[in-house]
């Protein structure tokens, strides 16, 4: 696979300049700066597919085309409540075992950009598989409405075992659920 363009790329040799091409290799660049990139075949990746890494100052990470890490954030909620923060990003709720959960959504305001049309959002997940019993409720911040089955909710619950939602801020006031 060779790529005509990379914006964001640092390079072992310094020497190259924009346009140039990129190819793809399976072994680990053995001399790196922080923040240097190359193009991993899949050898090295998480998932086993052709991706950028990026070398973080004491090892190589994969990262995603806009430069961040591919990783996503798991939150282990193991309490009767917890307020969503802006910086999770998937939120495992194991404490259904034992009780119902109340989860709180951050402000839609502070996860909306709406230069860009463009949100954060939030995958809720049952891992304590006992939500029939020990539902899961997910409620708006403020005066923000979600919309799941109807417009303008105020919450909205995961009843099933082992089920899971996500949520997406589309305006600085709105959820959807999907």
């Amino acid at each position: 696979m060779i790529l005509p363009r990379i914006v964001f790329a640092n390079f072992l040799d310094r020497s190259t300049r924009a346009p140039f091409a990129v190819v793809e290799r399976s072994t680990e660049p053995t001399t790196a700066f922080t923040n240097d990139v190359y193009l991993d075949d899949g050898t090295n990746t998480i998932s086993g597919l052709p991706a950028f890494r990026r070398y973080n100052g004491s090892s190589w990470e994969d990262i995603g085309f806009d430069g961040l890490s591919t990783k996503e954030k798991v939150t282990i909620v193991s309490a009767a409540t917890y307020t969503i923060l802006t910086t999770d990003k998937i939120i495992a709720v194991d404490h259904t075992a034992t009780a119902a959960v109340t989860l709180t959504l951050p402000a839609a305001s502070t996860v909306w950009d709406s230069t860009n049309s463009a949100s954060l959002s939030f995958l809720i997940k049952d891992s304590g598989v006992n939500a029939c019993t020990n539902n899961i409720t997910i409620s708006r911040a403020g005066s923000d409405t979600i919309i799941d089955i109807e417009s303008g909710q105020t919450s909205t619950v995961i009843d099933v075992d082992g089920g899971a939602l996500w949520f997406q801020a589309i305006s600085a006031a709105k959820w959807i659920v999907y």
